[in-house]
Formats: structure tokens, C-alpha cells, sequence
């Protein structure tokens, strides 16, 4: 018998090194394995302790393909197999892995009996040592034990997924079909957390998730759909946005989502209906109205939307209370972006007053951010500017980004990740100069053509070439101390030591920027397909612009060309130029 078990180990041992070193199954795999699985658990009644215990940690790393061989091993005649194989089924279904370290194994057997609080500790004992690696084992605890050890198994694996972004991704792929409805809650948010919103949709229809955990899964749902919106996934958000409609029919953020998307899609038809089913839902609730306004003003940019939603909690009861001041300071901030200034006042001056007005009543009522006084202030300096800046006759609300026209945005960078030290070098200068040099492209500074020289009688700084002024020249006062100045010349920021004495100055420090071109289409434009753009007269691409494209210094302006087909095929062909700003760079106070 010892001869015949030796031999047979010394083949399996070979085996399992080919398999290792080949990284796949050799041809006929499974046969073989099912052939060694089978002569393991007949080692689990071995004479000798030494195969019988190597047996049973053989087939525990084997794992899940010895549970059928291994469950029929529990009705042998040979105690000593029936029990090995009970014991090794208990901790394959358990999730306890051969490689944990002892006292570990030892804590996830305890976890079978004892006090629920004990077998809580436990719990936390074993994720605070394996971390994401104790997931199978929390999977399997969500069916083991009462209801509460179950939450608490639940409430593990959501503290893991906080602080490791593989755990939902890991739920995916180990647990195909969940045995109840704490491991269909476990499924739920692995899917909705990936993004995979329609498959949280059906298991919700299947698993009782409860209110806390439905308004959760919700919320990241209605993240989800319009972060698709935000990468032009029109089709995708109208489809999931649909079917989220269907789950939570009184939840209005799915059908405006849904209309977002039908409309950049070209059905304006289905969208202006979908809007006005959205606006009509919850007539007595202020706070679902609160939801929706929120998302589709900050969130979408809606601002024509969100006005409707937010004049909407205005005329619901009870009146003049939080959700209408909130209302109003919302309103507000609306028309203050479209430049209807005293419009804003009135609204922020009117929830002043309610604010102010309950404060009367009762203590604890504020505005989060901001202060009365602050806010009586900003009052005044609407009305001051609606009096400079009169709305003209087609002033009226806008939304952040109309669906038809195109913005742009300019990024700046400092090279070599030095943006501080140019920062805090613009924060000491005692003056800065900008010199624009023809044709674009020199730099002359680099080339130590252009002098910077101060002059202390005139009380002024300037940069010249030969004895020829290349900018106006700044004024500037030293009182017996040296200075340094900034000099803005294309991509580059010059640091020039001045003598407070007068003279020409010293470069002490260089900065270059990189400039980075990013377009913002509205949703309609975003939908169009075979897009050609042409800058300046060269060619880019469209997925770059929207990512950003690179220049190397900032042209005296855009010339922008774009063609391409909407979805329903009718050509889209826009021109138009801007003239770009330098982006701003705030200096830092100098200490």
C-alpha cells in the first residue's frame, strides 16, 4: 500500500509542474483532474496519517471543481472519508482558503457557533487581516449565520469596496447567481458601482433591497446615465435612462434624462413631451421637484429647466419655508449667470427676508456659506451692476450650453510641473509687462536680443531693443531696493532683477507654458457623426478637441471650420473665429 501511494504522488507532483510551467491545461485537463480528485479522496482513508492529511489540503486547493466528487464522498461507508470530506466541504463553501495564515483558519471555523458577538468580532478580525482577500469568505457569510450577522457580512463588504476599487468588479465575477437577498443586494451595488446599470435593474426587480438601499442605487444610477450624457453616450443614456423610468416611475430625473438624450438625438417631439411628464410628476412634493431642479441645473446646465422646477416649489405649499428659500437663492444664481441682475436681487433679497423672518421664530436657520450682511451686500451690488448693465430686449435665460452652438475652453500648464514657483514669483513682482513680438514664434528674450532697463528719474520699467521701446513701458518706483519684474512674452514668463539704482536687469528665472484647446459641443452638435474640423487651416481630430489639443503657444486667434451629418443625415457645416485670452494665472501673496 505505502509503495503504490508514493508512486502515485510522484506522478501527480510532475503533473502539476508541466501544468505550471506551460501557464494551460494540457489536452484532456479536466479527465485528468477529475482522475486525480478521485484518487485523493480515496487517500482520505489512507492507513497512513501523513497521505490522509495531505490528501484532504490537496483537494481544499483544488477548491470548487472537488465539491461534486466531494459531496458524494460524504455518503462513503469509510467514516474516515466521509468525515475529511465534510469537513473540507464546510470550509470550501465557507470561502476559507488553505493559504490564510492558522489562527485565521481558526477564526473563520469559530464563526460556525458561539455568541453573535463573538462571531461578529470575528468577522472584523478576519477583513482587517485578508482585507480584499477575505471577499469569498464575506460572500459566503451572507447566507450563514441570523439576519443580522448576514447585515454585518453586507456592511464588511461595503466598507472593503470603499477603500478598494476591485472588490465590486471581484463580486461580478465570483457570484453569478446569489442565493438570497443579501447576496442579490451585494450584486445590486457591484453592478450599479460598474456602471452595469441595466443588470441592477433586473436583479432589483428580484431582490428587496429597501428604501435606504433603493434611493442609493437611484442615485448612482441617475450619476451614471449622466456621466454617459457627459461623454456623448446618447443612445446608451436614452436606453438605461428608459428603463430606470420604468423602475422608479415618480423618480423625474429618468424621463429628463431620457429627453436629454432623444433630443441631442433629434427627436425634439419626444423630448418636449418627456420634460413636460417630468415636470408634471410629484405635484405636492417639494423635495422631489428640489431633486430634479438640482440635478438639472448643476448637473445638465438646464438652466431654462431648472427654472420651471424651482418656480414650481414656489407655488407648491406650505409657503415660504426652506425648500422656498432655497428656490430663490437658486433663481438667483440663474439669473444672475444670464445677466438679468435685478431679477437676481429681488429673488436673493426675498430669501433673505424669509431667512431672517424664521430666524424670528425659531434659532438654528441659515444660510450654509454666507452671512446676512455678506448677502445684503451682494443685493446692492446687483442692483449697482442692473443699473451699469440694463438687460437688453432679448435678455432671458439661457442654458449653460445651448444645444447648437460649440465653447471653448483654453487650459494652461507650466512645464517641469512648475506652477508654484511661477505663482509665487508673479506674487513678488513689483510690475509685470506684456510684449507681444512679430511674427509670433520668436523668442527674442531667449535669444538675449531685448534688454530690460529701469529708470529710476523717469520712475518707470521697460524692455527695448537697441535703444527702441517693444512695449509701453510700466511705472515703477525703488526706494534704495532692488526688484524683480514679470515679463508675459508668448508661451514664456520672464523674472528680471531690476537695480533699484537703474540699469539693465538680470534674468533670474523662466517659465514655459503649454496651452491646451478643448471644445465644448451641445449635445446636438455632440451627436453628429463623420465630423471634420479645421483650425487655423490645419486638420484635427474631433475626439482630441474634445479631450484637448495641444499648442504650443496661443495664435492670435481661432479660425474654426467644422462639418459633419446630425443623426437624422441632414449636413452640419459651422465657421467662426475667436480671439483667445491669455488663461489667468493667479499669483500667490508674497510672504
Amino acid at each position: 500500500m505505502g509503495p503504490m501511494v508514493k508512486a502515485r504522488y510522484l506522478v501527480m507532483a510532475g503533473v502539476m509542474v508541466i501544468v505550471l510551467a506551460q501557464g494551460q491545461p494540457a489536452p484532456g485537463a479536466d479527465a485528468d483532474l477529475d482522475e486525480k480528485i478521485a484518487a485523493l479522496i480515496e487517500d482520505l482513508g489512507a492507513e497512513l496519517y501523513q497521505v490522509r492529511e495531505r490528501a484532504t489540503n490537496r483537494l481544499w486547493e483544488i477548491g470548487r471543481p472537488a465539491i461534486p466528487a466531494l459531496t458524494k464522498a460524504t455518503g462513503s461507508r469509510d467514516l474516515e472519508v466521509s468525515l475529511r470530506a465534510d469537513a473540507i466541504l464546510r470550509d470550501l463553501r465557507a470561502g476559507v482558503d488553505p493559504g490564510w495564515p492558522p489562527e485565521i483558519i481558526a477564526a473563520a471555523r469559530r464563526m460556525r457557533g458561539g455568541a453573535a458577538a463573538q462571531r461578529r468580532a470575528n468577522l472584523d478580525r478576519i477583513v482587517k487581516a485578508l482585507k480584499g482577500g477575505a471577499l469569498p469568505f464575506l460572500l459566503a457569510r451572507l447566507t450563514a449565520g441570523d439576519a443580522k450577522d448576514k447585515a454585518h457580512a453586507l456592511g464588511c463588504i461595503r466598507k472593503l469596496a470603499a477603500s478598494e476599487a476591485k472588490i465590486y468588479p471581484r463580486i461580478i465575477e465570483l457570484l453569478k447567481q446569489p442565493a438570497n437577498e443579501y447576496q442579490g443586494q451585494a450584486l445590486i451595488l457591484a453592478r450599479v458601482h460598474t456602471g452595469d446599470t441595466i443588470a441592477a435593474l433586473k436583479l432589483m426587480s428580484r431582490y428587496d433591497v429597501g428604501s435606504s438601499e433603493r434611493r442609493k442605487i437611484i442615485s448612482k444610477a441617475v450619476s451614471n446615465i449622466t456621466a454617459l450624457v457627459g461623454r456623448y453616450k446618447f443612445e446608451q443614456a436614452a436606453k438605461e435612462a428608459g428603463e430606470f423610468a420604468q423602475a422608479a416611475p415618480t423618480d423625474a430625473r429618468f424621463p429628463y434624462l431620457q429627453a436629454e438624450a432623444v433630443s441631442a438625438l433629434g427627436d425634439d417631439g419626444r423630448a418636449a413631451a418627456l420634460r413636460a411628464k417630468a415636470l408634471a410628476l410629484n405635484p405636492g412634493s417639494e423635495a422631489a421637484h428640489y431633486t430634479a431642479a438640482e440635478m438639472l441645473q448643476h448637473k445638465l446646465g438646464r438652466r431654462t429647466l431648472a427654472e420651471k422646477e424651482w418656480l414650481n416649489i414656489l407655488s407648491m405649499p406650505p409657503h415660504d419655508q426652506v425648500y422656498d428659500t432655497n428656490a430663490l437663492i437658486r433663481l438667483h444664481s440663474i439669473y444672475a449667470e444670464c445677466g438679468l441682475f435685478e431679477r437676481a436681487a429681488e429673488r436673493l433679497e426675498k430669501a433673505v427676508d424669509l431667512v431672517e423672518a424664521a430666524r424670528k421664530r425659531s434659532s438654528g436657520v441659515g444660510i450654509v456659506g454666507a452671512s446676512i450682511p455678506s448677502l445684503r451686500k451682494r443685493i446692492e451690488s446687483l442692483r449697482a451692476r442692473a443699473r451699469r448693465e440694463p438687460p437688453g430686449k432679448n435678455a432671458k435665460v439661457r442654458d449653460r450650453r445651448p444645444d447648437n452652438e460649440i465653447g471653448m475652453n483654453i487650459q494652461v500648464a507650466v512645464k517641469d510641473g512648475k506652477l508654484r514657483q511661477l505663482r509665487e514669483a508673479l506674487g513678488k513682482a513689483a510690475a509685470v509687462l506684456t510684449v507681444n513680438i512679430q511674427p509670433r514664434g520668436l523668442r527674442l528674450f531667449d535669444k538675449k536680443v531685448l534688454k530690460v532697463r529701469y529708470d529710476p528719474g523717469k520712475g518707470e520699467v521697460g524692455v527695448y531693443l537697441n535703444d527702441s521701446p517693444c512695449c509701453k513701458p510700466a511705472p515703477l518706483r525703488l526706494a534704495g531696493k532692488d526688484a524683480r519684474i514679470a515679463i508675459r512674452s508668448l508661451d514664456c514668463c520672464y523674472i528680471y532683477e531690476i537695480p533699484a539704482a537703474g540699469g539693465a536687469g538680470r534674468r533670474v528665472a523662466r517659465f514655459e507654458k503649454d496651452y491646451k484647446l478643448i471644445l465644448r459641443p451641445g449635445n446636438k452638435i455632440a451627436a453628429c457623426r463623420d465630423i471634420a474640423v479645421t483650425i487655423n487651416g490645419k486638420p484635427y481630430k474631433w475626439k482630441d478637441l474634445l479631450s484637448g489639443a495641444a499648442f504650443d503657444y496661443l495664435p492670435e486667434k481661432f479660425d474654426v471650420s467644422i462639418k459633419g451629418k446630425y443623426p437624422s443625415g441632414r449636413p452640419l457645416e459651422m465657421k467662426f473665429n475667436i480671439v483667445p485670452g491669455e488663461p489667468p494665472i493667479g499669483a500667490l501673496p508674497a510672504q
